[in-house]
């Protein structure tokens, strides 16, 4: 007989692994174990609730959502709407989901002791950086944290100096990075 050169041919077949981004490749293997949230209402302390209050927070797509917050920021009412978009990495019952947000609303609140009349809350654009984190078993419910970057206009500070001008003392100054806590309930 003759011989004939053909190629081996293991008879396994693996399938190429195709590359959806960067997003994708951290978190595709784990999310297919993690239940994520589409819809969550949040209570919590910061930008993204108003101040003291609450927000709703949508997710047309797994890792980009939208919210609303609406809350009392200490002088008066605060709203707040923006953009979160997040990485989830982890296990189902453990997981931390990295996020980023960029949001428009209340940035900043003056209030004055005594004097309701020079009150006045500011409005603007304002980052932020944040971790979701399940600090409890057992539920789809989840904390998060966050630090912010409020981009106030110089017309908060001229506000505060003319203030000053006519008197007023301050017992603090505006922080230029701001904290967030909240516990958001999964809905959906």
């Amino acid at each position: 007989g003759t011989a004939s050169s053909r190629p081996a041919q293991s008879p396994i077949a693996v399938p190429e692994k195709k590359s959806g981004g960067l997003l994708e490749d951290i978190s595709s293997d784990s999310n297919s174990i993690i239940s994520y949230d589409r819809i969550s209402a949040g209570l919590g302390l910061g930008l993204d609730y108003g101040g003291l209050g609450a927000n709703i927070l949508l997710y047309p797509h797994r890792n980009v959502g939208v919210f609303f917050g609406f809350g009392y920021n200490f002088v008066k009412t605060g709203v707040n709407s923006g953009v979160k978009a997040r990485i989830i990495v982890g296990s189902s019952s453990n997981y931390i989901g990295l996020s980023a947000l960029a949001m428009y609303g209340y940035n900043a609140a003056i209030g004055v002791s005594n004097r309701p009349d020079l009150n006045k809350v500011f409005y603007g654009f304002s980052l932020a950086i944040g971790i979701d984190y399940r600090p409890w078993g057992g539920t789809d419910d989840y904390a998060f944290t966050g630090i912010y970057l409020p981009a106030r206009k110089p017309e908060v500070q001229e506000y505060v100096d003319n203030l000053k001008s006519s008197g007023v003392q301050f017992d603090r100054k505006l922080s230029p990075v701001l904290i967030a806590i909240g516990y958001r309930i999964t809905i959906r």
